[in-house]
């Protein structure tokens, strides 16, 4: 466990899948992480904490972040690779209660 970081911080709901940060390497190959929207599965429950997640661990331990506030999405369903390739389930990304301002070309 010497390799883990742990951050402790509020949560609306124990599901850090989805609300936990995504971790990438920016063009100058430094560690940062994606902030993207996330709205608890289209505003089911209460939200708030579990949208801060990502910016209360980049924080922590020190780490960029590339805010994204208009791209709603759950970060469990999500690959992305060095390339800049992201891989997700379209009928969960584009919806009419999630990104419906946003087509998929533009995504």
């Amino acid at each position: 466990m010497t390799m883990i970081d742990f951050v402790i911080g509020k949560s609306d709901d124990a599901w850090s899948r989805d609300t936990g940060p995504i971790f990438i390497y920016d063009e100058n190959d430094v560690l940062t992480i994606i902030d993207l929207a996330f709205d608890d599965w289209c505003k089911k429950i209460p939200y708030g904490y579990d949208d801060k997640i990502s910016a209360t661990a980049a924080k922590a331990k020190g780490y960029p972040i590339v805010r994204i506030p208009n791209f709603v999405l759950e970060d469990g369903i999500v690959e992305m690779d060095k390339a800049g390739t992201l891989m997700t389930c379209k009928s969960l990304t584009v919806s009419k209660n999630k990104n419906s301002r946003m087509t998929v070309e533009q995504l």
